[in-house]
């Protein structure tokens, strides 16, 4: 299903991000939508809610140039 792939699409990112970055490495979350395969960004917000739930994201509200937005990173 299109949740759960996409799920899994930001989990390799958010991993990516990390192995690159280090582990406390956050990812806006515009950034991480538009790196996903175009399928996927439909079910973006939904697999994101999932995997904050589900305690394998962690999410922040930020504001970027008085712009609000979120981001995250691997727990």
């Amino acid at each position: 299903d299109g949740v759960r792939k996409a799920a899994k699409a930001v989990l390799g990112r958010l991993s990516k991000l990390r192995d690159d970055h280090g582990p406390r490495a956050w990812a806006a979350g515009s950034a991480v939508r538009t790196s996903l395969y175009f399928k996927h960004r439909d079910f973006f917000d939904d697999a994101v809610s999932a995997l904050v739930a589900t305690g394998q994201v962690e999410g922040e509200s930020i504001e970027y140039q008085g712009t609000p937005g979120m981001q995250y990173r691997l727990r």
